[in-house]
């Protein structure tokens, strides 16, 4: 109310010295008409001289952008077609950028939940004629008992069972891990314990670590879940903790189970050196060693394996990854191909909505010289030009909001 009562007052300011000046001239003669041109004349541009006054009162920048911002939206609600051509286009180039951009944020570039994960490898062994293979069991204690870069070392066997005694019977996965594999990774249960390291040992209770999923689907939540049984392939495994929501792990898990607890049902199978079923090794490495040291040490390993089991062991190298590569690494060719043909898309969509801008301002001509002439300078035109674009990438960026969400959502 203070500005509008100022601006009223600057307005019969003006006013009242225009009329001193009118008068003073029709004393002196002059008709009406010539009066009140000669006073104009000599107040000048009546539109610049309120500009310059507003200025000096420290608001004016506001008060210009809310005048630019009504008239921006009056010229737009004036011009539906326009409007909405322009709108959508952006929208839709938005949109697109700010989902794919969110799966490539999470695939590729958000932190890993894992303590110091860059030091956090995926050690595989390799041959010549088929590629990356999976670790041979008596490979790994042999790693386990020979390597110095790594300050800790576990084996991952992906493992199914049947999931009974609750409501319903399900099929689920999960990973068979050596007891220290989630302090490995620096990961603690969101409720319960980790696994002891005697609790893989033949004869141990058998114990599992449920998904934060699974535990949500099939015990709603409940914290008294810790403590009771569940059937895993017709044994019972006493639940021991629940792993926190963020728990990531190559391939769909939602039990683990001790190593040991596996390996003594399938024993025969494991310590046959030729037997290289699904078993992966992660590793941390040492302090101040670094990822080529560590494969060097492990190359070296491996020449040694491969002369003293030639039968089962000959060419067989090894191969050390960080484990966002192993996570993500088959998928990030095809994300970064979708991130760059979204970034394509947008900026076909910019270029459609600037060409609009550009015929639209050319229909605009008149009304621009008009606004010059009663006075506006080119940066206020300029001015409001940039509101009107403001206003519509505004709109653009909002229903793109929208439409991201529905796709992530999804």
């Amino acid at each position: 109310m203070k500005r509008d009562q100022r601006m009223a007052d600057l307005k019969q300011d003006i006013q009242d010295h225009l009329q001193e000046e009118i008068d003073d001239n029709l004393a002196r003669g002059l008709s009406a008409e010539e009066a009140r041109r000669a006073a104009l004349i000599k107040f000048g541009n009546v539109t610049r001289v309120t500009e310059s006054t507003r200025e000096v009162w420290g608001f004016a920048w506001l008060d210009r952008f809310l005048g630019d911002l009504q008239y921006a939206m009056r010229l737009l609600w004036k011009t539906p077609g326009f409007t909405v051509v322009a709108v959508l286009s952006l929208a839709l180039g938005i949109g697109g950028n700010t989902a794919v951009f969110s799966v490539v944020y999470s695939a590729l570039l958000q932190p890993l939940p894992f303590r110091d994960a860059s030091r956090v490898m995926i050690l595989n062994e390799y041959t010549p004629r088929v590629g990356n293979v999976s670790v041979a069991y008596p490979d790994f204690f042999d790693w386990h008992a020979q390597s110095h870069s790594f300050s800790a070392m576990a084996a991952l066997q992906p493992v199914a069972f049947n999931l009974s005694g609750l409501t319903e019977p399900e099929s689920v996965n999960g990973l068979a891990v050596s007891p220290n594999f989630l302090a490995l990774l620096g990961i603690r249960p969101a409720i319960g314990r980790d696994f002891d390291v005697h609790e893989e040992n033949p004869g141990a209770t058998a114990v599992v670590v449920l998904s934060y999923s699974l535990w949500h689907r099939r015990f709603g939540g409940d914290v008294r879940a810790v403590g009771n049984a569940v059937m895993l392939d017709g044994r019972p495994f006493t639940i021991v903790g629940v792993l926190p929501p963020e728990f990531l792990a190559p391939g769909k898990t939602d039990v683990l189970i001790p190593l040991g607890v596996w390996t003594a049902a399938n024993s025969a199978e494991l310590h046959e050196r030729s037997d290289r079923g699904d078993m992966i090794v992660v590793g941390r490495l040492a302090d101040g060693v670094s990822r080529t040291q560590a494969t060097s040490e492990m190359q070296g390993i491996a020449a040694r394996l491969a002369t003293e089991y030639p039968a089962s062991n000959d060419q067989v190298d090894v191969v050390v990854q960080p484990i966002r590569d192993t996570l993500v690494g088959q998928v990030r060719p095809a994300l970064l191909l979708m991130l760059g043909a979204v970034i394509l898309v947008l900026l076909i969509a910019c270029a459609n909505v600037a060409n609009l801008l550009l015929v639209r301002g050319a229909g605009r001509a008149d009304e621009m010289a008009l606004r010059i002439a009663l006075g506006a300078s080119r940066s206020r035109v300029v001015a409001q030009i940039l509101t009107e674009s403001l206003v519509l990438s505004s709109l653009g960026g909002l229903i793109g909001l929208g439409i991201a969400f529905a796709l992530s959502d999804d």
